[in-house]
């Protein structure tokens, strides 16, 4: 038999160190009911589905009513999780749809990711990839986009990680990332790299 969970959250995302154009540091908030499924069939795999509903109230003020974020998303999810060969692989699928007040922003979003780590005493060894399609279902005439059809934004990062568990608690890592956004409008095409030094300490 598998595990079956409900959940019920509240997101309140505010900006940190600056105010917003209507002058306040509210951006968004969020309200969500999912449930999931998990089988561990045994000790070196297991899979599971969730289904996300959510809510989702825009605090950002609008010049066109195309731009109205209000939205209604609903998110399927797969998940495996397999051992072989010493290492630990992670898969995860989503599947969503953005159903906004605002015509423009309306989406489908495709997410893939994939993750290997490993264990060699202190020494953990991990990398990852992650893929995400954003497809605009409505085309802004607005924008310039070179093939002349609807905006997209496809994103691919990818990071190799190092991590040292110092004591039982307490792990050090180093991590290196590449981030690559392409779309057919050139302004929103971008790669940034970064290097990532994390402290982590379990209570």
């Amino acid at each position: 038999m598998g595990e079956t969970k409900l959940g019920l959250g509240y997101n309140d995302i505010k900006l940190n160190n600056q105010e917003s154009p209507n002058g306040s540091k509210a951006l968004t908030t969020e309200q969500f009911v999912n449930l999931g499924f998990m089988k561990k069939v045994d000790k070196t795999f297991s899979f599971g589905f969730s289904l996300e509903y959510k809510q989702q109230d825009s605090k950002l003020e609008i010049t066109d009513d195309g731009d109205n974020a209000d939205a209604t998303v609903i998110t399927l999810q797969h998940d495996m999780k397999a051992k072989f060969l010493g290492a630990t692989n992670a898969i995860r699928f989503k599947y969503g749809t953005v159903d906004a007040v605002g015509k423009y922003k309306d989406t489908t979003n495709i997410y893939g990711s994939f993750k290997q780590s490993f264990k060699f005493g202190n020494i953990k060894p991990s990398w990852s990839y992650i893929y995400k399609q954003t497809d605009y279902t409505t085309k802004d005439d607005r924008l310039s986009t070179v093939d002349g059809s609807n905006l997209y934004k496809n994103i691919a990062t990818t990071s190799v990680k190092l991590g040292y568990q110092l004591v039982k608690t307490i792990t050090l890592a180093l991590e290196y990332k590449n981030k690559k956004q392409e779309s057919n409008v050139q302004s929103y095409n971008y790669e940034n790299n970064s290097q990532i030094i994390s402290f982590t300490q379990m209570f």
